[in-house]
């Protein structure tokens, strides 16, 4: 069975924030954007793509373009996603640490209770 990149970063112990899953998925988009460039931008003379793949004129002019898009793709929702992450996902975070304590000394609490007065329990 397969797991999923975020099943197993949290199996592992470990915590993850919105900004990570989004910076890999950019990176790994950016890698492929210049990968494709490369293949489809070899040294001029020596392999003449156009003229071996006519029909292919249009992605072989376009394989720059989509590297510099992913770059700029990236540069541009990046600092949403901190922004994001920094007034929403943090504060719940927060948020439910509080809760958690806020759980713990109710039990607490009803533990206590339970050891003053076991008859009314």
């Amino acid at each position: 069975m397969k797991l999923s990149f975020v099943s197993a970063y949290t199996r592992q112990g470990k915590t993850w924030n919105l900004i990570m899953i989004p910076t890999a998925l950019f990176d790994h988009g950016q890698g492929f954007a210049s990968h494709f460039s490369a293949i489809f931008s070899p040294i001029a003379g020596e392999y003449d793509l156009m003229g071996k793949h006519p029909e292919a004129e249009q992605t072989i002019r376009n394989a720059g373009k989509y590297e510099s898009m992913m770059e700029e793709l990236k540069t541009l929702v990046l600092p949403e996603l901190e922004l994001i992450e920094s007034r929403i996902a943090g504060p719940s975070k927060e948020l439910s640490t509080i809760m958690k304590q806020i759980r713990k000394t109710i039990t607490k609490r009803n533990h206590k209770v339970r050891l003053l007065w076991p008859s009314t329990w």
